[in-house]
């Protein structure tokens, strides 16, 4: 099971002395940290659940995808209740829009496919139900055409879903199934392509806790056997900047380029971590894997996107946080600038995702004590404080912090990006609504696509 929760981010004003314009307020500087009714950010969780099953086709469809050596796995999310309700709804809608676009990108292609997908015994087209197996027959392929074509793509494919109102399911046979109690009637699936339960938060552990929890092995004379060593840290860093990093911004820039619609909601478990060959989906985020071919990046958890195409993304809350950048937006305005600082949100979250995976993964995270500071300070909310509020965003003091940390804990992951001038895309993507703020009038644009010409990728 899922859930979500609601983060509000406060900005504190001393009252307006001017009653003919109340908005003309000064922001209180700085922002008072005392916590209980003054906080810097609150959580509120949303109620909603989404619970998720795995499952796999069977039949003659399964079959054939065996066959062709193709995963006949597949997810399923149960979205029930108003909040998850509506969540299916915009996620439905994201990724109809968002897989149309890839998918006609295909259409002009030689379909050479369908000689890869074997003929069907014709004698089945002899019975009392022949008019019907045509039909399924084509239905099969379409699956099966689909499914190549999402493996592909940057986000994680819908394939379909399913209204549950006319479906029933005995309450007893499903607990013995699943353990857990029936979906209600009201409820919603949403079938996925299956690329595994590995995303960036899972990665974002510091290596010795992950090694230390890798299943034991023994012997021949049933003695523990020590797991190997990590590979070197230059290895597994350019997997996480050259693998992990760059397939996120490509995806993001993908979906800001493509659909014109902007995430909301990215996070650690936004992103998942896949293969692009093996059927064992866990090998991407494995501490040992460098080989950046055959990992592939997808996101996810859609229900928050929107559409810049219009102007319904320009709402009250959107306005809320422009302001507190000093931009002066009205609800439903739609131009540049609008979705210049739309499109820098999506950034400035990624930015912390990828920040929180640089120092838990990069980490080196030997001694106990030192873990247990890692934990303590690399979580989304302990980032924010700490770039935001104690060093207001100075990312040369943040570094500073970071390099002469005990134990030298960070002091690898320092070096490698001064190396690489990481610290300016480290800084692009966290201050991204701040610069998209300075380009009001400029006419310029903050994108992921800009991104990827950074050196880090590039040398």
């Amino acid at each position: 099971s899922m859930g979500f929760d609601e983060v509000t981010d406060w900005e504190y004003y001393y009252p307006s002395e001017d009653d003919d314009n109340p908005d003309d307020r000064q922001v209180v500087q700085p922002n008072p940290l005392l916590g209980g009714d003054q906080p810097k950010r609150t959580r509120t969780s949303s109620g909603a659940v989404v619970r998720v099953f795995s499952a796999e086709f069977v039949g003659r469809l399964g079959g054939t995808l065996r066959a062709q050596g193709m995963d006949s796995r597949i997810i399923i999310k149960e979205f029930s209740g108003t909040g998850a309700s509506q969540l299916a709804v915009e996620e439905l809608l994201s990724m109809s829009e968002l897989q149309s676009e890839l998918l006609s990108k295909t259409e002009n292609r030689n379909n050479n496919d369908e000689d890869d997908i074997p003929d069907y015994d014709d004698d089945d087209k002899n019975n009392d139900n022949d008019w019907m197996i045509p039909r399924s027959i084509q239905d099969d392929r379409n699956v099966q055409t689909l499914l190549k074509e999402l493996s592909t793509a940057p986000v994680l494919g819908i394939l379909g879903q399913v209204e549950l109102s006319n479906v029933e399911f005995p309450p007893n046979d499903f607990y013995q199934a699943f353990r857990v109690k029936p979906p209600s009637k009201w409820a919603r699936w949403i079938v996925y392509e299956y690329q595994g339960f590995n995303t960036v938060a899972t990665y974002s552990v510091p290596p010795s806790i992950r090694r230390s929890n890798l299943p034991p092995k023994r012997g021949l004379l049933g003695n523990l056997i020590e797991p190997p060593p990590l590979p070197p840290f230059e290895d597994r860093a350019n997997y996480i900047i050259r693998g992990i990093l760059q397939q996120s911004l490509e995806a993001l820039a993908t979906l800001h380029d493509t659909t014109g619609r902007v995430h909301r909601s990215i996070g650690r478990t936004s992103l998942i971590l896949t293969t692009r060959q093996s059927q064992d989906k866990r090998e991407s985020s494995s501490i040992y894997a460098t080989n950046v071919n055959d990992l592939r990046v997808k996101l996810s958890d859609f229900g928050f996107s929107t559409s810049l195409g219009g102007s319904n993304y320009v709402d009250e809350e959107f306005v809320v946080r422009a302001r507190s950048f000093g931009l002066s937006f009205r609800p439903k305005e739609d131009s540049i600038a609008t979705r210049n600082f739309a499109m820098a949100e999506d950034l400035h979250a990624l930015g912390f995702v990828i920040l929180g995976l640089f120092l838990t993964s990069l980490a080196n995270s030997e001694k106990g004590k030192t873990t247990t500071t890692i934990l303590n300070m690399t979580d989304e909310d302990s980032l924010q404080r700490l770039l935001g509020d104690i060093f207001d965003k100075d990312m040369t003091q943040f570094r500073d912090f970071l390099l002469e940390e005990e134990d030298d804990v960070w002091k690898d992951l320092v070096l490698y990006l001064d190396k690489y001038d990481g610290w300016r895309l480290l800084e692009s993507m966290l201050q991204a609504r701040e610069k998209a703020a300075a380009a009001v009038g400029k006419n310029q644009m903050i994108t992921a696509r800009g991104l990827l010409q950074h050196p880090l990728f590039t040398e």
